[in-house]
């Protein structure tokens, strides 16, 4: 992240990484069985991570996947469940003895998505040379970091762009600062990389015989 701009910095200083989910606003529905509950005000959005950004294009079902795995990693990373993913996904330790069976059939879908994520391919991006443009050098970004960041981490594709040089710096004309950004080609990669990667790890978890909880398929976003 040493490659930002001053302005870049700026917006660091007036709030840290929130700021980085100031583009994730959304029209937030509530799913009460066959109908649909508005919870936001009529015509107003409220910020939401980025999981639940209408300019991600995910079906209500992705989305559904994707907070699945941040609210279950969550969880057994709090209240002394490190522990016991650590030795369930590593192998290690002396068993799962005293832990309740909810954390169990909980680590072992986190288990399942890491390791399938672990082994997908690396996300990369081709670029060419652009006149009058500095490009980033686009490091080849793991499944794993990017459902990570953005479920777990609640960060932005922009964060995740900036923090691996997918990136375009431009200078205009009178103006000697180089203005870097995420171009939009490259956001929509990333979001797409991250459908797939949704995708591949539901089918997996029903393959497995497991399910999605409803509760998290209960909002919706436009």
């Amino acid at each position: 992240m040493s490659n930002l701009t001053n302005d870049h910095r700026k917006r660091l200083k007036r709030g840290g990484e929130r700021l980085f989910q100031q583009d994730s606003a959304a029209e937030i529905f509530d799913i009460h069985g066959p109908k649909r509950e508005r919870a936001t005000a009529a015509g107003s959005k409220t910020f939401v991570r980025q999981i639940l950004s209408p300019s991600i294009k995910l079906t209500p079902q992705e989305r559904a996947i994707g907070n699945c795995f941040g609210a279950f990693y969550e969880q057994i990373h709090s209240g002394g469940g490190s522990e016991f993913l650590r030795e369930f996904v590593d192998g290690g330790g002396g068993g799962a003895s005293g832990v309740n069976e909810a954390r169990m059939h909980k680590s072992s879908m986190i288990k399942l998505a890491i390791n399938s994520l672990k082994s997908a391919p690396m996300i990369r991006y081709k670029v060419g040379r652009g006149r009058g443009t500095k490009i980033g050098k686009h490091t080849a970004i793991s499944q794993l970091e990017l459902v990570h960041e953005i479920c777990v981490s609640g960060r932005t594709l922009t964060y995740v762009g900036l923090a691996n040089g997918w990136t375009a710096s431009r200078q205009k004309k009178g103006n000697q600062e180089w203005r870097l950004a995420v171009p939009d080609r490259q956001r929509k990669a990333l979001a797409e990389a991250l459908r797939v990667a949704l995708v591949m790890v539901g089918n997996d978890w029903h393959e497995a015989g497991y399910n999605v909880p409803y509760e998290f398929s209960l909002i919706e976003v436009e």
